[in-house]
């Protein structure tokens, strides 16, 4: 018998696996770069940016900032909401039309 297990490693995360991850993980010397290379090994979107990390999830963009000698991994600066689908879908219907 034999078992095929597929794991989709494109799989969008969700906001609170990407809070409960930088809680639960404290690194003191990690940096930009290394930050968005560990979340990126754990299937977030994550992609350093100078001194910060972009982090986009389903619902919103975030930026990053590793925080040394605080707890967790890194501070969040910056949250950017994602619009919701049916705007984005109109959105684009809009674009083509004047096409």
């Amino acid at each position: 018998m034999a078992v095929l297990i597929l794991v989709s490693t494109t799989a969008a995360c969700t906001d609170n696996e990407l809070i409960l991850y930088l809680a639960g993980h404290e690194d003191r010397l990690i940096d930009a770069p290394d930050l968005a290379f560990v979340l990126a090994t754990h299937n977030f979107d994550a992609r350093p940016d100078g001194n910060l990390v972009l982090v986009k999830t389903e619902k919103a963009t975030y930026f990053l900032e590793p925080n040394g000698q605080k707890p967790g991994l890194a501070n969040i600066v910056s949250i950017v909401q994602q619009p919701e689908k049916y705007l984005r879908a109109f959105y684009s219907l809009a674009f083509y039309s004047r096409i």
